[in-house]
């Protein structure tokens, strides 16, 4: 802080504005991290350090609720990413978050588009990136079916996923969760979702009795 209150000559002040935000952020004060990271990107554009205090403004925003936001300052680490050495492995995380975001705002093709660009790079970035792509998938599983897009789904997760019965899993644990937090307008879709994707298995018979019973509900 010294070195600017006193515009001491420095030359690495684009690493002082960014710890200067880190600091601040960890110290719970959201609004210095925030002024220091706009400082940053601004008198600092092609710096590494604006790449991650993009990201990190792009953080701030979710948690501000501002998705548009949030969607800008992430799409700016992306174009700003090469400037950035090791910040490749970032690049599937932000795609999550796009994904999300875009989601959250209705913006549904945009939203499966990056959720899939998520789960490429994370799959190309071995072990890992494991975990990102995993939760990528299913995600990405919970946009499609929402979306209606359920002949889509069976065949991008045929290809992708290792395990055939990934999406039927997931489908079967969304439809779970919606009964347990009584959402059946949500439920019934995934439960007919899931009939089609295993019409003859043998708990085909139950999943029919649960839509009957959603449907007294909705």
């Amino acid at each position: 802080q010294e070195i600017l209150d006193f515009k001491i000559p420095y030359a690495h002040l684009d690493q002082v504005f960014y710890f200067l935000a880190y600091n601040h952020s960890e110290l719970g004060d959201a609004a210095s991290a925030k002024r220091y990271y706009g400082e940053l990107v601004r008198r600092f554009p092609t710096s590494s350090f604006a790449v991650e205090g993009l990201r990190e403004l792009g953080e701030g925003a979710f948690v501000a609720r501002e998705y548009r936001n949030a969607i800008q300052y992430f799409e700016g680490a992306l174009s700003r990413s090469s400037q950035a050495p090791g910040f490749g492995s970032q690049l599937p995380r932000i795609h999550h978050r796009i994904a999300w975001y875009s989601y959250r705002l209705k913006q549904y093709p945009r939203a499966v588009q990056e959720m899939k660009e998520a789960i490429r790079l994370a799959g190309a970035g071995g072990e890992k990136l494991l975990s990102v792509r995993d939760e990528a998938l299913r995600d990405l599983a919970i946009f499609m079916t929402e979306s209606g897009e359920v002949s889509e789904a069976v065949a991008y997760f045929q290809k992708t996923a290792s395990d055939t019965q990934f999406y039927p899993r997931v489908l079967e644990s969304l439809g779970r969760q919606y009964e347990r937090n009584v959402e059946p307008v949500k439920a019934t879709p995934v439960y007919e979702s899931l009939l089609q994707t295993r019409p003859s298995d043998e708990r085909s018979e139950e999943h029919t009795s649960e839509l009957q019973s959603l449907a007294y509900l909705v």
